[in-house]
């Protein structure tokens, strides 16, 4: 990871508005930021600031924000991964979530595994690897993590986006241009309504459903997808959402993304 992204996830990690938002009501983050509740030692979940290398991953997905479990939910006294662990245990989970080895990690991109080895699937990830294969050309040799990462608007957990419509502009004002600053990716696909909301009105892209670009984004050519978030019950997959002449913006993806999944990231980007 280098050293801009370190600062990034930390200034995520450890963002200044959370004691604001869980003292005060009024706050716009306040429902996101309160979802989870504090140990009886004063440990919490964190804001997830992405999952995967961001600065060289060549595809990154942006949701509206993370899944979280039932409100209220405090951290048990085993988990590595709250306000309580190192910094670099952080930046090593959440840069290094997909990569083998990783615990708790992300398990062939698609199940959660804990410390105790408890896993979990998720429909969300499970999609986002098909849509990469499909970009990159073959899902089997996709390297979930390197050929592509995740992030959200919102930083803060919450379950079916509790507070996330809220806090979307203040937490997008603060991350959301500094996080595609940082990250490498060629392409950028977007999910669900909040994000959709902030590329069209916070970056002036993607209005409405379908591709974007290439054009100039936070620094980078690159393409904007505007996907269908997958839980709604529609037929996943890019295709028609490619415009009136697919083979071109193919062809457009491969040459922001580089070759097949497996060769070399394209030339000036780096492994986070």
């Amino acid at each position: 990871m280098n050293e801009t992204a370190r600062r990034l996830a930390l200034d995520i990690l450890h963002c200044e508005l959370l004691g604001a938002a869980r003292s005060d009501i009024a706050h716009p983050c306040a429902k996101a930021a309160g979802w989870y509740q504090a140990s009886s030692d004063g440990r919490r979940y964190p804001p997830d600031p992405w999952m995967g290398h961001l600065a060289g991953a060549r595809i990154l997905f942006v949701g509206s924000n993370p899944a979280a479990g039932e409100q209220g939910a405090v951290p048990a006294p085993d988990e590595a991964i709250t306000s309580a662990a190192r910094d670099d245990v952080l930046l090593a989970y959440y840069d290094g979530a997909f990569d083998d080895g990783q615990v708790p990690g992300v398990v062939d991109g698609t199940v959660y595994v804990d410390e105790t080895g408890n896993r979990q699937s998720s429909r969300y990830w499970v999609w986002a690897k098909r849509i990469a294969g499909e970009l990159l050309g073959d899902e089997e040799l996709l390297r979930p993590g390197v050929d592509y990462a995740m992030t959200e608007v919102v930083h803060c957990a919450s379950k079916q986006q509790s507070g996330t419509w809220e806090a979307a502009q203040t937490c997008a004002e603060r991350y959301l241009r500094r996080v595609l600053e940082v990250s490498g990716a060629g392409v950028v696909v977007v999910a669900g309504a909040v994000a959709q909301w902030a590329f069209t009105e916070m970056l002036g892209v993607a209005n409405g459903e379908g591709m974007w670009g290439p054009g100039l984004l936070a620094g980078r050519e690159r393409v904007v997808l505007v996907l269908p978030h997958p839980s709604r019950p529609r037929r996943w997959g890019v295709e028609p959402y490619l415009g009136q002449d697919p083979a071109t913006a193919r062809a457009v993806i491969r040459q922001l993304v580089g070759g097949r999944t497996g060769e070399a990231a394209p030339e000036g980007s780096e492994r986070g």
